[in-house]
């Protein structure tokens, strides 16, 4: 199975180690990242000719924004973790380049739904969180 074929229910893959988050996050972000190295290594084959170049890009852009959607249903999901960390939250939600996301619509569910989740945590953690929101500059927040 191609990863922008997947749905939500494949990636809440269960994390079996102690004091780890409830779900695999880091088996999920390798396999973004060898999604973003492959699609950009079949978008810079030499051998591919003119007439299939405008079929693969389009394609290529169909399966991120797919992929960047998934991402974002994932990271609302998982985001409801308390031992979710705000780098590991972080790393996912900027993984992707801008051009995949069609709308940001999602990532903001999914920071809402962190926001709220980490409001039952200590300061420190809050502080934090929001210190990766300002680095990420999300202007409608």
């Amino acid at each position: 199975m191609q990863f922008e074929q997947a749905t939500l229910s494949d990636l809440l893959i269960p994390c079996y180690e102690k004091s780890e988050t409830m779900y695999d996050v880091d088996l999920v972000q390798r396999l973004l990242e060898h999604f973003l190295v492959q699609e950009q290594t079949e978008g810079y084959s030499p051998s591919r000719q003119s007439l299939s170049d405008h079929k693969h890009v389009g394609s290529n852009l169909n399966a991120k924004a797919r992929v960047a959607r998934l991402v974002d249903s994932y990271l609302t999901e998982v985001s409801r973790d308390r031992n979710l960390s705000s780098t590991k939250f972080q790393v996912l939600a900027e993984a992707l380049p801008e051009s995949a996301r069609v709308s940001d619509d999602g990532l903001y569910r999914a920071i809402d739904s962190y926001l709220k989740v980490i409001n039952h945590f200590s300061k420190d953690k809050v502080e934090q969180s929001f210190k990766f929101l300002i680095m990420c500059d999300f202007q409608l927040l």
